[in-house]
């Protein structure tokens, strides 16, 4: 058994000597272990170099989503200036307020909602600037930035009617019934 084993490995070598008799079959030969020598390194570590590249695309999505989210509600748009004079309303100074002082500093953001034409967008931006100077910011100051994306919108009274129909459609809740043979109504 032995013998014939040697006996193939020797015919096998002998071929592959044969082979590196030509300059141009060496050059395959090395071609050839060196693609063999990656290969075998790259199957031996397979998952971990695009393991990151997955993580990436799978979090993509979430990141646009995170970043829409902030975009809306950072958003200072119609109902929050004053319609002739597009100073900041009350609620308007609030929200900018809060964005200036409470949001994370890496979402202190203001958009502003273009206004119908450009003189009324550049009020806009005068009165939105006006009110983050007001307020004492020991970080940098926010960026302001005109967009064109409009948050959704509905009365208040529309969003409590949605709200109290979902809290009357919550099932009262119930304990299992129990059976008294020790399960505690559990299958």
């Amino acid at each position: 058994m032995q013998v014939r084993l040697i006996l193939s490995i020797a015919l096998v070598m002998a071929g592959m000597l044969s082979c590196l008799n030509t300059a141009e079959s060496g050059n395959k030969w090395n071609a050839f272990w060196k693609r063999s020598h990656g290969d075998f390194h790259q199957h031996r570590v397979w998952p971990r170099p695009f393991v990151r590249l997955d993580r990436e695309s799978t979090q993509r999505p979430f990141e646009m989503m995170k970043n829409s989210g902030w975009r809306l509600h950072n958003t200072i748009y119609d109902p929050l200036f004053e319609e002739h004079t597009q100073e900041l309303t009350d609620a308007g100074r609030l929200l900018v307020h809060w964005i200036v002082t409470q949001a994370p500093l890496n979402r202190r953001t203001v958009f502003i909602y273009r206004g119908t034409d450009y003189e009324q967008t550049q009020k806009r931006v005068a009165s939105v600037t006006a009110a983050i100077r007001q307020v004492d910011i020991a970080d940098s100051k926010p960026v302001v930035v005109i967009t064109d994306v409009l948050p959704p919108d509905g009365s208040g009274e529309y969003y409590d009617a949605v709200e109290r129909k979902f809290q009357e459609s919550i099932p009262a809740p119930v304990l299992p019934n129990n059976t008294g043979n020790g399960d505690l109504g559990q299958e």
